[in-house]
């Protein structure tokens, strides 16, 4: 039976494609067997085809390619910590005469923790001074206002101020506020005040941070010669999916820089270069939501400058 008659029938419904015995190839399948044929069975089906050694060392590179400063800090409970202690929580550092940080409606915002920069080793960071984060105590530790976070750097320290004449400006601490069991609509991650300490050490990429996908990419086209792909669910193998989930989710922890750790998405496009200044995660006796985990990014630019104006603030939770 000639094939153009056999076509005809086909496409006019009268035999079915499984009695034809013919299958007419998508564009997309097209697409991945070409892909197939050009990257020599490294892709099959449209699935990276590594073996286990070769995905291993593939993981290292990305891992070795991506290493990054980062200052981890421990957090202890502590409650008598000193005005100017680098601590979690507390009575802020704060000068009569400067105007203090309020919330979308005027309410001062509280302190979640300040960062004593001679105590931290760091060629980003100036050696002297005060690095000062507060947010506010809404259900939302204000995520959604717009003064809803602020970040201050106290350049140089006054002596003369004392818990006291902090006190006297109506500045509460984390352990003033109205928290559980008591009706109260404040919330706050923390409660108790914590002395920290830092250590500096290294650290690679997170999965969930918004540019792993390159550098995911530049690994696979530098050692393999594979272009881009769509994405990583649908382009690696489960197993494969799996083992990279398992490798680069190590960002959790307390810390300064490094690489941010979320529950949920990463909220920064990675064309806006905002790196991670300062991350709390939920601990024994910290809790952001339902154990989440809060951040504050910066742009290299920007922290070179000491400006912190226009740091960004979230905190999400599982």
């Amino acid at each position: 039976m000639p094939f153009i008659y056999l076509l005809k029938q086909l496409f006019s419904g009268k035999i079915k494609e499984a009695e034809f015995g013919l299958h007419i190839d998508t564009d997309d399948e097209k697409s991945e067997k070409a892909k197939d044929v050009e990257y020599g069975g490294l892709v099959v089906d449209g699935k990276l085809n590594l073996s286990d050694e070769q995905f291993d060392q593939f993981l290292d590179a990305i891992k070795k390619s991506t290493m990054k400063e980062v200052i981890k800090i421990k957090a202890t409970v502590k409650e008598d910590m000193g005005l100017t202690d680098s601590k979690f929580g507390g009575y802020p550092y704060w000068p009569t005469g400067k105007e203090y940080p309020v919330n979308d409606e005027g309410k001062k915002l509280i302190l979640l923790a300040q960062i004593n920069l001679k105590d931290v080793h760091s060629s980003r960071l100036p050696k002297t001074g005060l690095l000062q984060f507060f947010i506010d105590c809404d259900d939302l530790m204000g995520l959604d206002q717009e003064k809803g976070h602020k970040v201050v750097f106290h350049k140089e320290i006054d002596e003369a101020v004392t818990e006291e004449s902090v006190k006297a400006l109506g500045i509460r601490a984390a352990s003033d506020l109205e928290t559980y069991p008591a009706p109260t609509d404040e919330c706050f991650p923390i409660e108790k005040c914590h002395a920290i300490e830092f250590s500096n050490d290294q650290e690679f990429i997170f999965s969930g941070d918004c540019g792993f996908g390159k550098a995911f990419d530049a690994k696979l086209r530098e050692l393999f010669g594979i272009g881009n792909h769509d994405s990583l669910y649908t382009f690696l193998k489960t197993e494969d999916f799996n083992k990279v989930s398992e490798t680069f989710d190590k960002s959790a922890g307390h810390k300064l820089f490094g690489y941010p750790y979320f529950t949920q998405d990463d909220p920064r496009d990675e064309e806006e270069n905002e790196i991670l200044l300062f991350q709390m995660d939920t601990d024994e006796h910290i809790m952001w939501g339902d154990s989440g985990v809060g951040n504050f990014f910066i742009t290299e630019a920007e922290l070179k400058a000491l400006n912190f104006e226009n740091t960004r603030y979230n905190w999400d939770c599982c």
